[in-house]
């Protein structure tokens, strides 16, 4: 026997799906009838030619450990890929069957191929063949015996022509020409193609200055493409998505000819409609993409064409604002080589800043379009104000607008900057006041300030309570843990752990008064609590998506804390919650496997059989990670007998599964070539 093939020999089902993957594999059994030409290879390997879409060289090594690797010619990204597993059970037969494998020479062209699919060198083309089908038929298998082919018969694979190797032929086939020749083969190919003598046509009437008639046969293709409807259907694969690669070529040409108002004027009809398609497609943003990529020649022909700097400034910035879709990039990728001086940008600045004093307030913020469109030209003002050298007015100008758009934030860190701590301070704790009701994203970032401003501050005690009322008003593990470092930094983690667990299990807190129905106060005893009052206030308001005891965040507690009678009591009343149910099966039975194997073996089990009823080979293999867990477990606690009586219950109730059997072969050691 050669090297490695006993090695090969003791491969299971397991070890294929562990190695592969259950997509892999399935695919990988109905591709095992097409490998041809198999060859041991010198350092006890296995090589053949797998017919897929085409001929695929692959290989297939496994190591001293037993580890498998594979490497194969397709253009799949995925490895190992179906080719490979078809290659290994294609062997595994041939091994059964007692058939005598010869060696392969180091110079076969398999492994050149091979190699070139290693150093990128074969097509980015691939087209997967068809899907198998997922579902098991419980049917017995039937066996095709396939028919003896004649390795010297073996079809080479076919070489795919690459771009390089095309127009280097037909660079050489157009130099071999005369003039005469040339011009009469390019005049044969524009009656074959009309479009190209209109391509030519059209650059020699750009490079002529003739450019009203390109000026208006760009804009009515403009208007079509942006007429047309934009969609994609993901179940039929069928798609119409508008192609303005070409309007973008015909904007470089004009562009490139010195005629950059044109290309303004083009790009402001293309912008507007372009919009108004967006708003009614249904594709993956493929559209949105499209127009982006033309819209960076026209920013392109700001500084080229005659307005004045500043205008060309404000000329980007307007398209920017009327970006509802989010298309294009990030402005400052525009302004990073910055060719406005500071004058141009003082322009702006000022432009912006009427126009922010002309602008109506919204009614309460009621508005939300409107408060984010002000936001945006505020956000530019500062950007104008920074490159034109007038940052001393941009503090200013946040203080007045943030009352209006709650750019409490953005002030905070610039009076930070400034190195105004009490005033930042100040502001944060009145901004949280101001929007915990009606922008409560934004206070709670600017609690997140005023946390991390007593850290800086070593004010431990003040930290703590910060970490103690984000806690109360989104629990969970996370601000659990963040709570304990906290408290236990000031030595009150005993105290504040109690009544943390306390507001989980009945919604009582410490630190605010909460309001019944009837407006009476219920509040734990307050006297308990050790840690000070947060510079910020607010009345508790029971939440509807609050339901006392927090099940969720006990479940998870009490697994970090290791308290597993908690995690079994809390998780026989999440099994009874509404929208828990079983979402921390896996969790649990994790957490209690040692301590409590037979309820982990309950819950695992629970899960395998579900998995297994939904009759998919898909299925099969979720449930096989629930079952490998099972057996783990059961040979950890010397109960290998139960593993072997369930396994054999399972086979006998679902013998008809073929799929299901295979994997329970592998996960019973039971080598392939012996099934």
């Amino acid at each position: 026997m050669a090297k490695n093939q006993s090695d090969f020999a003791q491969l299971t089902w397991d070890d294929l799906t562990i190695w592969a993957g259950s997509t892999s594999l399935s695919r990988g059994k109905s591709y095992k009838n097409q490998v041809q030409d198999l060859n041991m290879t010198e350092d006890g390997g296995i090589i053949a030619w797998v017919q897929g879409s085409e001929l695929y060289a692959t290989n297939v090594m496994i190591d001293s450990s037993g580890k498998l690797s594979a490497s194969c010619s397709c253009p799949s990204h995925w490895n190992p890929c179906k080719h490979s597993v078809a290659l290994v059970l294609s062997f595994l037969d041939s091994l059964n069957s007692k058939q005598d494998i010869p060696e392969v020479s180091v110079n076969d062209r398999r492994f050149r191929l091979i190699k070139e699919k290693r150093n990128g060198r074969t097509s980015d083309w691939y087209q997967d063949d068809e899907d198998e089908e997922d579902v098991d038929l419980e049917s017995a298998e039937t066996s095709q015996e396939s028919e003896e082919q004649d390795d010297s018969d073996l079809p080479e694979p076919p070489r795919r022509s690459g771009k390089a190797h095309r127009t280097a032929v037909v660079r050489r086939k157009i130099e071999s020409m005369s003039k005469d020749q040339l011009v009469e083969f390019v005049i044969n190919l524009i009656d074959e193609h009309p479009e190209i003598g209109a391509r030519i046509e059209e650059e020699e009437d750009v490079r002529s200055g003739r450019i009203s008639k390109t000026v208006r046969s760009i804009r009515s293709e403009i208007e079509n493409l942006a007429s047309e409807p934009a969609w994609e259907n993901h179940w039929s694969g069928e798609s119409n998505i508008p192609d303005y690669s070409h309007v973008r070529s015909r904007l470089e040409s004009l562009l490139n000819s010195d005629h950059a108002d044109e290309v303004l004027d083009l790009g402001q009809d293309l912008w507007s409609l372009g919009n108004e398609q967006l708003e009614s497609s249904d594709d993956e943003g493929e559209t949105g993409e499209q127009i982006a990529e033309c819209m960076k020649v026209v920013f392109r022909a700001l500084d080229k064409s005659t307005l004045a700097s500043p205008d060309q400034i404000l000329w980007m910035i307007e398209t920017f604002l009327e970006d509802e879709f989010g298309i294009l990039d990030d402005p400052q990728d525009y302004f990073d080589d910055n060719q406005y001086d500071d004058h141009a940008w003082s322009e702006v600045a000022n432009t912006l800043l009427n126009r922010l004093g002309n602008l109506p307030l919204s009614d309460k913020g009621e508005t939300f379009h409107e408060d984010y469109k002000r936001q945006q030209i505020v956000d530019w003002a500062i950007m104008a104000l920074e490159l034109s050298g007038r940052e001393q007015e941009i503090i200013p100008l946040l203080k007045r607008e943030a009352p209006i758009t709650q750019c409490y934030v953005l002030l905070i860190e610039r009076l930070i900057e400034a190195g105004m701590m009490v005033e930042a301070k100040t502001t944060a704790v009145d901004g949280f006041q101001l929007t915990i009701d009606k922008a409560p994203g934004i206070a709670w970032k600017l609690e997140d300030k005023l946390r991390r401003m007593a850290e800086e501050d070593k004010q431990l005690s003040m930290v703590a309570a910060y970490r103690a009322l984000e806690f109360f008003n989104h629990p969970s593990l996370e601000s659990y843990k963040n709570l304990e470092k906290a408290a236990e930094a000031v030595g009150e983690w005993t105290t504040v752990k109690e009544v943390a667990i306390a507001f989980l299990k009945k919604g009582v807190r410490p630190d605010v008064k909460a309001k019944t129905g009837k407006g009476e106060a219920v509040g734990s005893d307050i006297n308990l609590w050790p840690l000070p009052n947060p510079e910020i206030s607010m009345e508790h308001k029971a939440s509807r998506y609050q339901q006392f005891p927090y099940v969720s965040s006990l479940i998870e507690i009490s697994i970090y804390e290791k308290d597993t009678h908690e995690v079994l009591r809390w998780y026989e009343i999440a099994k009874k919650t509404p929208f828990l149910g079983t979402s921390f099966d896996t969790q649990v039975a994790e957490a209690v496997k040692n301590s409590h194997p037979d309820e982990s073996l309950k819950i695992w089990w629970k899960l395998a059989e579900n998995q297994i009823n939904l009759v998919k080979t898909s299925a099969y293999e979720v449930a096989a990670m629930y079952l490998r867990q099972m057996r783990d477990l059961y040979q950890k606690t010397g109960r290998v007998d139960e593993w072997t009586t369930l396994i054999a219950g399972i086979r006998a109730k679902h013998r008809a599964k073929r799929n299901l059997m295979q994997i329970l072969d592998g996960m019973m050691g039971k080598r392939i070539i012996d099934t």
